[in-house]
């Protein structure tokens, strides 16, 4: 009787092996073989599910996106807007070691979308989800009164996500002056501005 296989568990496991494979060794190093020694599975299975390096790093990194945004869904159900806005903020920041290689690993990311159209669209589309959620919370800041209602949510979220990748670019590479704490304290006197 031939194995039945959940295509859709092992597509994830994949996914899984590419993330960590990732992180290892940097999407330039990422070979379809080195992933498939992660994964314990042959070139040949890896091969079935994905027709090259760059859809398999695209399905890795929407697999990541989309646990990450669950993840942090759940956790900022209960929360103000306010809170949910600087918690959202808060997430994009490298604070540990590991938001720091997940962070180098979306820096090398974007290298590779610059030459490809198909990883510049999904990183076009990963970010406007994340501005269309920070414009939302910025809304509701409003409605509330926290934040002036003259201030245009959607430009204020895109600048909030300039300001979360350039602090994001600098704690990345120099940790030791960019601490977890002095992050937050940065974010916090960027959010004091939105109130005033």
């Amino acid at each position: 009787m031939p194995k039945i296989v959940d295509h859709q568990q092992r597509r994830r496991e994949i996914a899984e092996a590419t993330w960590r494979t990732a992180l290892r060794r940097g999407l330039d190093d990422l070979t379809m073989r080195t992933v498939a020694a992660e994964a314990q599975v042959s070139t040949g299975v890896l091969a079935h599910y994905f027709v090259d390096k760059e859809a398999l790093i695209l399905h890795a990194l929407q697999t990541a996106v989309d646990r990450i945004i669950a993840q942090f869904t759940g956790r900022v159900d209960n929360l103000s807007p306010w809170e949910a806005l600087r918690a959202a903020l808060l997430e994009g920041l490298p604070l540990d070691a590991a938001r720091r290689d997940e962070w180098r690993t979306w820096l090398n990311f974007w290298v590779l979308a610059l030459g490809s159209p198909t990883l510049t669209a999904e990183q076009n589309r990963w970010y406007g989800r994340w501005q269309g959620f920070l414009a939302t919370q910025i809304r509701h800041c409003q409605e509330e009164g926290r934040v002036p209602r003259d201030l245009d949510p959607d430009e204020e979220a895109i600048a909030a996500i300039a300001f979360i990748d350039g602090l994001s670019l600098q704690a990345a590479f120099d940790p030791q002056r960019f601490t977890a704490e002095r992050q937050a304290a940065l974010l916090d006197r960027y959010l004091a501005r939105l109130t005033n």
